[in-house]
């Protein structure tokens, strides 16, 4: 016996929401990860900034920028992803 249309689209509704909650998860552990480097490249700036080493303190603003620019990436697909399933 066939699945009516309605138990199909409420099958697929389904997969849909477990798909998303699996990538939420995984874009939320992607943060955090990247919270992290940004925390290890702040205080290495900082260890720099007391040796007035201001080559690595540049170095390490790039890198940052470049990490703070990832995590808004990724927020925003967080966002569209909670905008998108709420």
């Amino acid at each position: 016996m066939s699945a009516l249309p309605d138990d199909e689209a409420i099958a697929a509704h389904d997969a849909d929401r477990r798909q998303a909650n699996y990538f939420r998860e995984e874009l939320l552990r992607y943060i955090d990860a990247v919270d992290g480097q940004a925390g290890k490249f702040q205080r290495a700036m900082a260890e720099y900034e007391q040796r007035d080493d201001m080559d690595q303190v540049r170095r390490l603003q790039n890198e940052l920028q470049s990490v703070v620019a990832e995590r808004r990436t990724l927020t925003d697909m967080l966002a569209a992803l909670e905008y998108r399933f709420s």
